[in-house]
């Protein structure tokens, strides 16, 4: 797979679309001008679920009715003018008219590992320099807004920032709902005694780091600094979705998956930048649709 600059290719596809359009009075070069239009970036923060295995698109989003490559599932028509989708996707056909439907992606690589790496970087796998993830990126670039970190993983990892550095890490949140134990003191340490504690560290830190001049012990001792900042902090309640209502639960699934997405857009509320959601089992080698119709009811409650 490659998701280099296209812009100067000429597809079959393109090739055909010029020469159509130049029968009615526009060329080729002013085709292909038009196609490069940028716009201004207006998004202030992203939520991206990514969905591990590699989706088959002909029982998802490009549905080829009548055609011998058809499986099981029928397409259905969207609120997009002229768009269709799988069956197993009935309430998001009603918002299709919101998406950005991209059926243009093409590649060659079969490797899970270094596919995902490509399109979760923008960069092909080599041995000679790890490259960090649309998250960390995303945070480098942006002021943080509030306590909690700008970068947040849920139900699996997320690409790491390497050259970035610590600041630009992702918080993994393992289970949806769940209140990360290590944001506590241990039980039986009071806030009094936790906090003597964190001073006398933060003394040994500073006095340690100061003298050995290593970036990674800086870098900890940043990351430790964070996790008191976000223990502290009241931000923390967008975790507790034990105290959110059943009806709002049930609207989005009370799955890990419908918890997760939950939690994303109440992350995003507080001021979190980037929420990647994890979820895997697409790589479906057999009994594809049971499978996919499993994930529809869990994707699409």
């Amino acid at each position: 797979m490659t998701i280099s600059c296209n812009d100067y290719k000429v597809t079959r596809r393109r090739m055909l679309a010029a020469t159509g359009a130049s029968m009615f009075g526009m060329s080729v070069p002013q085709l292909l001008a038009a196609q490069g239009t940028s716009h201004a970036p207006t998004a202030e923060h992203v939520i991206l679920f990514w969905n591990g295995g590699g989706m088959t698109h002909l029982d998802t989003w490009d549905p080829k009715p009548g055609r011998p490559t058809q499986g099981e599932f029928e397409p259905i028509q969207t609120s997009a003018k002229g768009v269709q989708i799988s069956e197993i996707f009935p309430q998001l056909a009603k918002q299709m008219h919101q998406c950005a439907l991209v059926r243009s992606i093409a590649g060659t690589q079969g490797a899970h590992g270094q596919a995902t790496y490509n399109l979760q970087t923008s960069y092909r796998q080599t041995a000679n320099i790890r490259h960090p993830g649309f998250g960390s990126v995303v945070v480098h670039e942006r002021d943080r807004q509030g306590d909690l970190p700008g970068y947040i993983s849920i139900s699996g990892r997320a690409p790491r920032a390497h050259y970035l550095g610590q600041k630009c890490e992702a918080y993994f949140v393992a289970s949806p709902g769940d209140r990360d134990p290590y944001l506590a003191f241990p039980e039986g340490i009071g806030q009094l005694r936790g906090n003597k504690r964190l001073d006398v560290l933060n003394r040994f830190n500073s006095r340690f780091n100061a003298g050995s001049g290593d970036t990674k012990l800086a870098s900890n001792q940043t990351a430790v600094k964070e996790a008191v900042k976000l223990m502290r902090s009241p931000a923390l309640k967008a975790f507790e979705l034990d105290k959110v209502p059943t009806t709002t639960i049930d609207r989005y699934g009370d799955t890990a998956f419908g918890r997760g997405a939950l939690l994303a857009k109440r992350l995003v509320e507080t001021g979190v930048r980037f929420v990647q959601i994890n979820r895997g089992g697409f790589d479906t080698h057999s009994n594809n649709f049971p499978a996919m119709q499993n994930h529809g009811d869990v994707m699409d409650p």
